[in-house]
């Protein structure tokens, strides 16, 4: 797997080929957006302002351990996230996927993007996604919930 450390890990991490990208919601700057290229924005619980060319997918979620909003994450909004991601990776088209701070929210999502899309195990996607990105740290429904319901 090709991963870039860019150097701007507070904001925005290259997490698979310069195709997905991990980030907080100061990664949706027009700046960061036209220099990486990226034409698809997923928003995890909040709501960026739209910049023209990118596509935009807005879920609301709460960033709670909760057994509701982890289970909304992972069985309502996950499967859609996952097909705009993999989509977007077919068609060799960049994709930010974001939360507020790109720490837990969205950083589940991407681990588990990674395990189902790769075969790894929570453990292995956790430490890859952290080299990437070193500041995620999801929360610990999140964790729970991953370790539990990966085959």
């Amino acid at each position: 797997m090709n991963t870039i450390y860019t150097g701007d890990t507070q904001h925005i991490s290259n997490i698979y080929n310069g195709l997905i990208y991990l980030g907080s919601m100061f990664a949706t700057r027009h700046d960061t957006i036209l220099k990486r290229n990226i034409k698809h924005i997923v928003s995890i619980g909040c709501k960026p302002q739209p910049i023209p060319g990118c596509m935009y997918y807005t879920f609301e979620v709460e960033d709670s351990k909760d057994d509701e909003c982890v289970r909304q994450l992972f069985e309502v909004i996950m499967p859609q996230i996952h097909e705009i991601m993999t989509n977007c990776v077919c068609k060799k088209e960049a994709v930010l996927v974001h939360c507020q701070a790109g720490m837990s929210r969205s950083a589940a999502v991407v681990i588990m993007w990674c395990i189902k899309e790769f075969g790894w195990t929570y453990a292995v996607a956790y430490e890859y996604i952290k080299r990437c990105r070193p500041a995620i740290s999801p929360n610990t429904g999140f964790v729970k919930y991953m370790n539990n319901n990966v085959s």
